[in-house]
């Protein structure tokens, strides 16, 4: 077996129905791959659904019964798999038929290599600003050429080696908060010290799925609140990588200068008046731009959970 798709799913029925239908136009040779969802304890009719399915491809559902949270479900459907190569979606997602194709170009020469796919915004999908701000982040401001950080690399669509992921240790089960299940393991990909990270710009998938600027912000204070301190504790290194460190109080003696003016400005900047300003703005601005605002609205929300977490 070449290759395992592992799509963890919950609650999310209609979704699945189109992701499926669309591995079921996959291009690659129905005997080298299999597809493994995993239902984490769904309330839908996902598991009905699933029972009934008879697809063309090799498929194997896995039910837990009750929600574990992604960690759990990704490693689940892990275990389970069969094939060399790991290919992750996530249950809102549209792939193209040569889709495999496309990620497997970047395991033919035997180094290590976690590879992120291209995930666009659907047809369907309103392109409201923050929906067109989170869809330029991660790999798609990478200029030609340029390596691709490790905390770029989401399981929503990518690829790796199976031994790899053993050998990083699987995804951690005690994130069971939305968010931050990718970056722990990513992190713990590049302490590995040989694992290259790729950018599959012709693997495509496309997400059906966006939220509110409301939902992102609550999501991501709980994010900051639960999984980020949490992550942080574990590998305090990533503070850094997460900007934790500019709510630090200032070392005067220690910090250097930049890194001081840059406490002092972001902590400024961090109170409620000037968040619901700029929040106001990217509720109501259809352009996404400029991503700078985007980028203090998401930060100041997960940051401002992650100070909740260590005052109580």
């Amino acid at each position: 077996m070449d290759v395992s798709i592992v799509v963890p799913s919950f609650n999310k029925i209609d979704f699945l129905k189109r992701a499926l239908r669309s591995l079921d136009r996959l291009s690659y040779p129905r005997e080298n791959f299999e597809v493994i969802v995993v239902d984490d304890g769904s309330k839908d009719s996902t598991r009905e659904f699933l029972e009934n399915f008879i697809p063309s491809f090799q498929f194997r559902f896995i039910r837990h019964e009750v929600n574990r949270g992604l960690s759990a479900a990704r490693n689940t459907g892990l275990k389970n798999a069969q094939g060399t190569i790991i290919v992750s979606i996530d249950d809102d997602m549209e792939v193209i038929p040569h889709f495999i194709e496309e990620h497997i170009a970047f395991h033919t020469t035997g180094r290590k290599v976690a590879v992120m796919g291209n995930v666009q915004l659907a047809p369907e999908v309103l392109r409201t600003g923050i929906v067109r701000y989170l869809s330029t982040r991660g790999v798609h401001k990478l200029h030609e050429g340029q390596k691709m950080p490790f905390k770029y690399l989401i399981f929503n669509n990518a690829s790796i080696q199976k031994s790899t992921l053993f050998e990083a240790g699987l995804f951690d089960e005690k994130i069971q908060v939305y968010g931050g299940e990718d970056l722990e393991l990513t992190f713990r990909l590049e302490q590995l010290g040989d694992v290259e990270f790729l950018y599959a710009p012709n693997a495509i998938s496309f997400h059906m799925h966006y939220r509110h600027i409301d939902e992102v912000c609550r999501l991501m204070f709980d994010y900051g609140q639960t999984s980020l301190a949490y992550m942080i504790h574990k590998h305090p290194q990533l503070a850094e990588t997460v900007k934790a460190h500019f709510i630090e109080p200032v070392k005067f003696g220690r910090d250097t200068i930049p890194l001081i003016c840059k406490k002092i400005l972001f902590q400024a900047v961090m109170n409620p008046f000037f968040f619901r300003i700029l929040k106001w703005y990217g509720t109501y601005s259809p352009t996404g731009r400029p991503s700078l605002i985007y980028d203090y609205i998401i930060a100041s929300s997960y940051l401002s959970g992650l100070k909740k977490s260590r005052t109580g």
